[in-house]
Formats: structure tokens, sequence, C-alpha cells
């Protein structure tokens, strides 16, 4: 596990979230916590940001999160949406998975879904569990 992020970026709180990426053999997963583009933006700076199978999106899917930028550098396979059914806020954001989809990542949300698991041994590829 790789921290890529755990400082303040601009004024949100929610850039304060911690950014990891998850990092088994050939298998990377990014979990984005609640970052904003903001904190993805600055994450592309830096080089750090790689190819993953699997992004935990930011902030609920909402349409602050989720960058085309970001995306593009990040290319996931698969992303993760943690949103409660009926949501006060409209998450996840009609944008953002439009953007997951151009990116050709296929997408699972909790409000669907219930709990997800995901297993790899790590060699190509992944499966996902859900009930």
């Amino acid at each position: 596990m790789i921290c890529l992020s755990a400082g303040m970026v601009g004024e949100n709180n929610n850039n304060q979230s911690l950014v990891m990426r998850l990092a088994f053999r050939d298998f990377d997963m990014l979990l984005m916590g609640d970052a904003e583009r903001e904190l993805e933006e600055a994450l592309l700076t830096t080089e750090k940001l790689e190819k993953v199978e699997v992004l935990k999106v930011g902030h609920h899917g909402s349409a602050t999160s989720s960058g085309e930028a970001f995306l593009k550098a990040i290319q996931p396979g698969t992303a993760l949406i943690s949103v409660g059914a009926n949501n006060r806020f409209g998450h996840p954001s009609g944008d953002v998975t439009r953007r997951l989809e151009n990116q050709g990542a296929d997408i699972y949300t909790t409000m669907e879904c219930g709990e997800i698991d995901i297993w790899t041994a790590g060699f190509g590829g992944i499966y996902i569990c859900v009930p």
C-alpha cells in the first residue's frame, strides 16, 4: 500500500483525504477517499499516477470528482462507487459515470450491488463478487 496524498490541497476538507494505491503483483487499485478534482489535478503533477485495474471513485462519484484528465491518466478497467440509494446529493453524477464509461470502465455501485468484494491473484485479472 502506497500513500500518494496525505495533505491538504486547497480549501475543501474533502481534499484532506488519504489517497492510497494498492499494488499486488500485476494488480493496482487506487483508493480515492473523498478526493475531488483539485486533489486529482495535484496528483497529476506528481507523476505518481499509473494505469489501474480498479478505481474506488472519489467523493461518492460527485460531479466534483473523476475529471477527464485524471481518468485518462489512470485508465481504470473497473470503477467502484460507494453511494447510498436515493441520497440527497444525487450521487453518482451522470457526468462522472459517462466519463468512466468513455474510459471503458465497468462500473459497480454499492446502491445497486450492496457489498462488493474483489478477488485477485495479482496476475492478469480480477473477480468482482456482488450478492
